[in-house]
């Protein structure tokens, strides 16, 4: 039997589908559980559940976002026809999705239509080079390929006979290709067209992906939201080949969502994002915003990478290493309204360290700057670090511009005097130290624009001065303060 495909038949509940399914119960009559209607023992099997409403007879699920309809899918996957030999239907119409519970193989001369969400759980699911898989929320939500824990995925495809994933009409809608805990994927020349609808991102790499995730010339198309999402830290295999080639007029940015650590696997060679993007699709939205392991963001990209949130360097506990965010010259981070960096903890202790390391280029320079549309001064904090918390010899900053930063999200001074006003706002702001005097990071040639505050601003305390002056190694435009501020006690 080519197609080994077993599984759960739960039968028709809906009358939505209409005539096609109509057509689907006289093929069905007789037929028993798993069997594939039309088909003989040569021609495969339906594995999971079938019968779902039919693809385009019902609008999408209340959780699916209007869709314009793409042109570019049309084509792609014939008139939906239970009663043909050569169309297997996976999926059903009641809630809940279907299921593959055995090793399975897709075959090139089947087209296969998932109707509603489909669990792959804890087996095999092979796909044959040319297969197409067309997809419909049927009466639900955006369907998904759900990956579980244990199962593994073979597609390989080929440059003439790629696999495709696509909407099983212009109209239809799917949500994702998502791989969780599972034992292995291989993706070689696949076409993810049209999905993305319900925000997830439509080839999506969940967080208990153990292994970098391996994929060779896989394109995502007409992305209809986010294009790839990495959840798993594990990022990208340095092998890995990944197209974002195009986005539906009316979908959101942006094209890449990932962790800060799987944002270090990123760079011109794993991931291309196509020029014809636009500028809201071609940046990479972090996920998460504690560092506790050192990671490397690259600038090859040439796209902004956006926070989700204040972003905070610090080590887990003080038996860790020290962690460092290392920016290469001509990276952009943009920050979200109220948001800041922060280098080290306020609680003043070295066992909460973290370190910045930020060396631009007078041609390259590393910009730290707003993600609002309309950038204004004190959309975001600012960069705060904290004088015991980050290591001397390691934090620097060269070539850096800091712009519409100063907001109010920078906190109160736990050591400041009471007779200095509250809170203290800067694009840069430097703590005193616990107890003595402190050496203040290597900061050169930072240009500091259109803050709500000062520019860069320091604590000094009785005993506890920075010893470094940085008179010459700062610049400033547009800021709402002064330029250096001592804000040392009476």
């Amino acid at each position: 039997m080519r197609n080994s495909e077993k599984g759960r038949w739960d039968g028709v509940t809906s009358s939505r589908a209409g005539t096609l399914c109509l057509l689907f119960f006289a093929a069905c009559l007789g037929c028993t559980p798993g069997s594939d209607p039309g088909n003989d023992a040569g021609s495969g099997s339906n594995d999971a559940t079938s019968g779902a409403d039919a693809p385009g007879a019902d609008a999408p699920g209340a959780d699916a976002p209007a869709i314009t309809p793409d042109a570019s899918v049309s084509g792609l996957c014939p008139t939906y026809d239970p009663s043909s030999a050569s169309q297997v239907t996976l999926g059903r119409a009641s809630s809940g999705p279907a299921v593959i519970d055995a090793d399975t193989t897709w075959t090139a001369d089947h087209t296969y239509f998932v109707i509603g969400s489909l669990d792959i759980q804890g087996v095999a699911l092979t796909i044959e080079a040319g297969t197409h898989v067309c997809l419909d929320a049927g009466a639900g939500a955006p369907p998904t390929l759900d990956f579980r824990a244990g199962s593994t995925l073979v597609a390989n495809g080929t440059a003439a006979a790629p696999i495709v994933f696509a909407p099983a009409t212009p109209d239809s809608t799917w949500s994702s290709l998502t791989l969780a805990a599972m034992d292995d994927a291989t993706l070689d020349h696949v076409r993810l067209i049209g999905g993305g609808a319900g925000g997830s991102g439509v080839l999506r790499i969940e967080s208990g992906y153990a292994s970098p995730f391996v994929a060779h010339d896989v394109h995502v198309e007409s992305v209809s939201g986010i294009g790839i999402s990495l959840r798993a830290d594990v990022g990208l295999d340095p092998g890995t080949s990944l197209y974002v080639d195009s986005q539906s007029a009316s979908a959101p940015g942006p094209a890449i969502e990932s962790t800060l650590l799987a944002a270090g696997t990123l760079d011109a060679s794993t991931l291309h994002l196509a020029a014809s993007l636009p500028a809201s699709a071609r940046r990479v939205q972090l996920t998460d915003n504690v560092l506790e392991t050192s990671v490397t963001l690259g600038a090859d990209l040439a796209v902004p990478f956006v926070t989700a949130g204040d972003v905070q360097v610090l080590r887990a506990d003080a038996s860790s290493p020290i962690p460092t965010l290392t920016l290469e010259a001509g990276v952009t981070l943009l920050f979200t309204s109220g948001s800041l960096l922060q280098i080290g903890s306020s609680s003043g202790l070295d066992a909460d360290g973290g370190n910045l390391v930020a060396l631009g280029r007078a041609d390259a320079p590393i910009t730290f700057a707003s993600a609002e549309s309309t950038p204004a001064a004190g959309d975001w904090g600012g960069i705060e670090i904290f004088a015991d918390a980050f290591e001397p010899t390691v934090t620097r900053l060269e070539h850096v511009v800091v712009s519409d930063a100063g907001g109010d999200s920078m906190g109160s001074d736990i050591l400041h005097c009471s007779t200095l006003p509250d809170p203290i706002t800067a694009a840069i702001r430097i703590h005193a130290s616990a107890s003595l005097p402190y050496e203040g990071p290597a900061i050169d040639a930072a240009e500091l624009t259109r803050s709500a505050g000062d520019g860069l601003a320091f604590t000094c305390l009785p005993t506890r001065c920075l010893t470094t002056d940085y008179s010459g190694h700062v610049s400033g435009t547009g800021l709402a303060g002064v330029l250096l501020r001592d804000r040392g006690c009476p």
